[in-house]
């Protein structure tokens, strides 16, 4: 399953990088969608077919069982290339990940927070153990953060794959904040706790008012790990459930760096510029 996973991130990357060079992003080509995407021949919008068919070959060799089916290629803002279940919503897992920073984004725009907030602010259980992570360390996976019971990387003392029983109590540091790197999918869900203290109520519905409602996206769903004050907590690690269509939007949103034109009109999303 790594290994899959590995040659579908692989290959997605080698197209996003060849359908994106020596592109600039200007106010005039960052076309953005309505209700459906424009779709656009590939030709109209500068790509090469042959390189752009040379590349989803490869890409298809790569991903198994599943293929290209729910590949989706946009270029300036237009459909130029989608599989049969573009439109197919499943569990996306560490993909996820993203809507929670884009949590944070916003947060810190409104001013309700800042990167360098230490977590344990907000979040009572960090007070012990964790009192030096700070809001950017778990943004950026480097907050050492690890809960109660066995996980993956020590294998102690139980195997319970990407998380262990109880995410939400704090273990032993697995290392200093800041020191080192780990996309950890524990962290990430005491992420998605300390975020819920901080906006006070659910984060799909705060997702939902922000981001994807004004952006069209539609319907979706956001796995939960357990409640807070009677606020489902949404698996801040990810398992957001949505289609290739749909992520497809919410990409090109953080590609044009929060703006979005669309009949002269434009909107500002202050977290998803980066």
């Amino acid at each position: 399953m790594l290994l899959y996973v590995k040659r579908l991130v692989s290959a997605i990357f080698f197209i996003a990088v060849w359908c994106l060079h020596g592109y600039t992003l200007t106010s005039q080509s960052a076309v953005f969608p309505g209700t459906e995407w424009k779709v656009r021949s590939p030709e109209s919008q500068g790509i090469d077919v042959a390189k752009l068919e040379a590349a989803l070959k490869y890409l298809e060799s790569q991903c198994g069982d599943n293929g290209i089916r729910e590949t989706v290629v946009i270029r300036n803002g237009y459909l130029i290339y989608e599989g049969s279940d573009s439109r197919v919503q499943h569990p996306t897992w560490s993909i996820g990940k993203a809507f929670t920073s884009t949590v944070l984004g916003l947060l810190i725009e409104d001013g309700k927070c800042s990167l360098q907030d230490t977590a344990a602010k907000y979040e009572p259980l960090l007070s012990e153990r964790y009192q030096n992570v700070r809001l950017r360390h778990f943004t950026t996976h480097t907050s050492g953060y690890d809960g109660e019971g066995g996980d993956r990387w020590r294998k102690t003392p139980a195997f319970f794959g990407d998380w262990g029983p109880t995410p939400y109590i704090p273990d032993t540091p697995l290392f200093p904040p800041g020191s080192a790197f780990l996309c950890w999918d524990e962290a990430m869900m005491m992420f998605g706790r300390t975020l819920t203290r901080i906006v006070g109520k659910d984060l799909k519905d705060f997702m939902t008012e922000r981001i994807t409602g004004p952006i069209g996206l539609g319907e979706w769903d956001w796995d939960t790990e357990g409640e807070l004050d009677g606020i489902p907590i949404r698996f801040g690690g990810g398992n957001v459930v949505i289609s290739a269509r749909q992520l497809a939007r919410f990409g090109w949103l953080f590609l044009n760096r929060g703006k979005r034109y669309q009949g002269g009109w434009r909107a500002e999303f202050a977290g998803c510029a980066g």
